[in-house]
């Protein structure tokens, strides 16, 4: 299976989902497996966007700064 057809099966899992914030996260972490580097960063902000004083958001914003600034320099 290619990453394309695998990133279509995750994001449908987010349709049934919307309001899940652990479902964004880990399709997020799919995201970073596949190198979907920039979809990752946008599910990982929209996961501080609902849990902002949630522990594991504190991290996700480190990771997806971090990852903003990498890409930034590819």
């Amino acid at each position: 299976m290619d990453a394309k057809w695998a990133m279509r099966i995750v994001t449908n899992c987010l349709e049934i989902n919307v309001q899940d914030p652990q479902m964004f996260r880990c399709v997020a972490y799919f995201m970073l497996e596949i190198g979907a580097f920039e979809e990752a960063i946008a599910l990982f902000r929209r996961v501080q966007d609902k849990l902002p004083a949630e522990p594991q958001s504190f991290i996700v914003r480190i990771s997806s700064s971090s990852l903003s600034l990498l890409l930034s320099c590819l």
